[in-house]
């Protein structure tokens, strides 16, 4: 990751908020799917690779959306509990 792609990628994201906003506001998956996946891809974390990130995993008696790990499958780096755009 390189600050100046992370930049690129926050300002791309901006402008697909602006021109596409209302497809975000809808749905939980698009707002995921569009917008936080990317961001953390960018940020080295590979959403599909569930060593590194847990989709809808349970700690303590809820949900996150994303769970980051930070040790393989043992121990959570951070929790993201995604919403729907608006």
């Amino acid at each position: 990751m390189s600050l100046h792609n992370l930049m690129q990628l926050v300002i791309d994201l901006k402008e697909r908020i602006h021109m596409d906003g209302i497809y975000f506001y809808e749905f939980e998956t698009r707002t995921k799917h569009g917008l936080i996946d990317p961001l953390l891809r960018e940020l080295g974390w590979d959403t599909a690779d569930p060593s590194l990130v847990r989709l809808e995993e349970h700690y303590g008696d809820r949900i996150g959306d994303y769970a980051l790990m930070s040790d393989g499958w043992h121990s959570f780096a951070m929790i993201i509990e995604a919403k729907k755009l608006h």
